[in-house]
């Protein structure tokens, strides 16, 4: 649930209770502004359709989670969020067979760096905003409609 809070909060402050389901925001205008760009940067599949899924079929459902990003001064740099999948609510075997995700340890990490050092490579850091939402999958996934996006029967897409 978002709700927008009232003159007694701090103005451009967030405030998240502990289960990270409830958020109230002293400035309306952050919200909108988030949800624009995640919009703008996400696509769901074919977004000019919606289907409904045919039973037998299991939906993962998905939440947002909200989280303002502080300067060193302790002052608001910017507020982000992020589309998350209900994992707890699968079961393996049943919703999923394997788990994988690709994670480097220290000890590679600090190899790599000796060897960059030691034969006078450059190394670059960089970060692929939403990346994972852009990998082709071998299968078929079904998420609930993401809470504030367009319901069936409406005449406008799932992410406009």
């Amino acid at each position: 649930m978002v709700c927008h809070a009232n003159e007694e909060t701090q103005q451009n402050m967030w405030y998240l209770d502990t289960g990270c389901s409830n958020h109230m925001c002293g400035e309306n205008k952050a919200f909108s502004d988030l949800d624009e760009s995640f919009r703008s940067s996400v696509k769901f599949g074919d977004n000019s359709k919606i289907s409904v899924i045919g039973k037998g079929k299991k939906t993962i459902g998905v939440k947002w989670v909200y989280k303002t990003k502080l300067k060193e001064n302790g002052e608001v740099d910017k507020h982000k969020a992020r589309l998350v999948a209900k994992g707890y609510k699968q079961e393996v075997g049943v919703d999923y067979k394997e788990v994988f995700a690709p994670v480097a340890r220290h000890d590679t990490i600090r190899l790599v760096i000796a060897m960059t050092t030691q034969n006078s490579w450059l190394i670059f850091q960089l970060d692929m905003k939403s990346a994972f939402l852009h990998g082709d999958l071998k299968e078929e996934v079904f998420i609930d409609q993401p809470p504030g996006y367009a319901k069936l029967g409406d005449s406008f897409p799932v992410v406009p």
